[in-house]
């Protein structure tokens, strides 16, 4: 996810600059440590893209910094939880691409169970609908 969302944003807009931050996502506390993190690099970014389905936590991060940032700051991201509603809503947020979830479980025990019986199993695409806000694109 990741490489391919760098690579195409190099490919149509080359002069941006993007800064990679691994870190896992997954708790309130690690807004703390993200909004830290991007007040080292010197420049606030534009927009966060977050590809572990914790868009919520670059969205905290991003309100830690509001009052330092001398532009606006954004988030995109892979899924969307319950705890993006607020960010969405204050356009903090911009958008995700949602995957279903369900039927990416059941297409691949399904292959599995067609290998076991001795078929031949298949590439089974999922297609996944993208959000600008609530709204479907």
């Amino acid at each position: 996810r990741l490489r391919g969302f760098t690579d195409a944003v190099l490919r149509d807009c080359p002069e941006r600059k993007i800064s990679i931050i691994e870190q896992g996502l997954s708790d309130t506390a690690a807004a703390s440590f993200l909004a830290k993190k991007l007040s080292r690099c010197g420049s606030l970014p534009d927009c966060i893209y977050v590809c572990t389905g914790k868009t919520n936590v670059a969205g905290a991060a991003i309100v830690k910094l509001a009052a330092t940032a001398e532009k606006p700051m954004y988030c995109i991201g892979q899924e969307r939880s319950d705890a993006d509603r607020r960010y969405l809503e204050q356009g903090i947020e911009l958008g995700y691409v949602a995957q279903n979830a369900y039927a990416q479980g059941y297409a691949a025990m399904e292959q599995i169970a067609v290998y076991i019986t001795g078929g031949q199993m298949k590439n089974v695409l999922i297609p996944s609908e993208v959000y600008m806000g609530e709204e479907k694109r």
